[in-house]
């Protein structure tokens, strides 16, 4: 995850508001350190995703 997440950044940051980049970067880290930085994408879920969701609304 955490070539994939600095992967998605780096292609965001140039076209993207900082204001929403820094939300942006909040949530994907929010994100790997959810799943871990060892897992890879392509196995990630929907239900993985929705109990990120989960964690993250409350």
């Amino acid at each position: 995850m955490d070539k994939a997440r600095d992967g998605w950044l780096a292609s965001i940051q140039g076209r993207t508001l900082p204001k929403t980049y820094t939300i942006q970067k909040t949530a994907i880290e929010s994100l790997v350190a959810f799943l871990g930085t060892k897992t890879k994408l392509h196995t990630v879920t929907r239900t993985d995703l929705a109990h990120w969701y989960v964690v993250v609304k409350f």
